[in-house]
């Protein structure tokens, strides 16, 4: 088993239901992860996962949060400082 599995594998063994969304890259180019993200959220999940990434999973934390979708944020917390 993939390492990039885990997440799959941890779902499996606790028969949590799974559902892919993948970038349609041809259709929408750059913005495809952005899209991507909009149509996750169109399902209306009972919440979302962050975790630290990039812009796209920022993207997807701020737009769920807005929806009054549940967010467990498990990025890093910054100081004060830092975030200025």
């Amino acid at each position: 088993m993939k390492l990039t599995s885990g997440r799959r594998f941890w779902a499996d063994h606790r028969k949590v239901p799974q559902v892919a969304f993948k970038p349609d890259w041809t259709r929408h180019a750059k913005a495809a992860p952005f899209k991507r993200n909009d149509q996750m959220l169109d399902v209306l999940p009972i919440g979302v996962l962050h975790f630290p990434g990039t812009g796209i999973q920022d993207n997807l934390a701020d737009k769920a949060k807005k929806l009054g979708i549940p967010l467990l944020d498990r990025r890093p917390v910054q100081p004060e400082a830092a975030r200025a």
